[in-house]
C-alpha cells in the first residue's frame, strides 16, 4: 500500500474510532448527581484505539471523540478541553507498549488500565479545580468507578475483538518474507521479467502499469512503504 493510501486509511480508521468513542461517551452514560458530568465507557474504546491504530491517529481520535461528546452534553461542555487532554494522556501508555502484538488484550494492556485510570482520576480532579472547584473532591469516587468500569468493558470488548482476530487482520503490517519482497521488486508477466525499484518515478508514461494498478503480474504490491536500498534490491531482504 502506498503512503497516500495508508494515510487515507488511517484517517478513515481515526474517524470511525472517534465516532465510536463519542457514542460510548455520549449515549452510554450515568449522570452524576448535581449536574457535574456523567460516568461513561468511552475510555474503554480509547484503550482499544490506542492498542490497535496507535500513533498520532489514535491520540487524535481519542481527543476528538471525547471533546465532541462533552461539547454536545450541555453542562459538561466546559470539560471539553480537559477531556481532550486527559484522553490523550490515558491513551499514551497503550500507544507506546502494544505496537507489535497481534492481540489487543494482553496481561500488559490489562495492567495499563491502572495507570490510565489513575490519570483519569487525577486529570479530572485538576480539571475540576479549574472549572468547577466545588466538585473537585466529590467527583473522585465517581471517576474511580468510571475508571474501573472502563477497564472491565475494555477486557470484554477486547476479548471479542481478539477472538475475531481484528487487530491482526486490519492493523498488523506483516513483515514480508524474502520471496514476497522479491515478487514486488523482481516480478514476471507473461514470461517476461520486470524490475520495480523505486516510488520516485511519476508514472506518466502511457505504457506504465503502475499508473493503472497497485499490483500486476505476480507482483502483490508495486508501491513500497519505503524506498528499497541497493542491498535490499540485490538481496531481496
Amino acid at each position: 500500500m502506498n503512503k497516500v493510501n495508508r494515510k487515507v486509511l488511517n484517517m478513515v480508521y481515526a474517524a470511525v474510532f472517534a465516532a465510536m468513542i463519542f457514542a460510548l461517551t455520549r449515549f452510554i452514560q450515568i449522570p452524576v448527581p448535581g449536574g457535574a458530568g456523567y460516568l461513561h465507557f468511552g475510555d474503554a474504546m480509547i484503550y482499544i484505539v490506542a492498542s490497535t491504530l496507535g500513533g498520532p491517529w489514535a491520540l487524535l481520535a481519542s481527543a476528538l471523540g471525547a471533546a465532541i461528546a462533552d461539547l454536545s452534553s450541555g453542562n459538561a461542555a466546559v470539560y471539553a478541553p480537559i477531556s481532550a487532554i486527559v484522553k490523550v494522556l490515558i491513551a499514551l501508555p497503550f500507544v507506546f507498549v502494544n505496537k507489535k502484538s497481534e492481540k489487543i488484550l494482553t496481561p500488559l494492556t490489562i495492567c495499563l488500565t491502572i495507570p490510565s485510570g489513575v490519570i483519569t482520576v487525577l486529570g479530572y480532579y485538576l480539571g475540576d479545580l479549574i472549572v468547577n472547584k466545588a466538585y473537585a473532591v466529590a467527583d473522585i469516587p465517581m471517576n474511580i468507578v468510571q475508571a474501573v468500569g472502563s477497564a472491565i468493558i475494555f477486557v470484554v470488548i477486547s476479548a471479542a475483538f481478539d477472538a475475531a482476530k481484528l487487530k491482526k487482520k486490519l492493523f498488523i503490517n506483516k513483515k514480508l518474507r524474502r520471496s514476497d519482497f522479491m515478487a514486488d521488486i523482481v516480478y514476471t508477466l507473461e514470461g517476461d521479467v520486470y524490475l520495480n525499484i523505486t516510488n520516485k518515478c511519476p508514472c506518466n508514461c502511457a505504457f506504465c502499469i503502475r499508473s493503472k494498478s497497485d499490483a500486476y503480474g505476480d507482483a502483490k504490491e508495486l508501491w513500497f512503504d519505503k524506498e528499497p536500498t541497493f542491498e535490499e534490491i540485490k538481496n531481496g531482504n
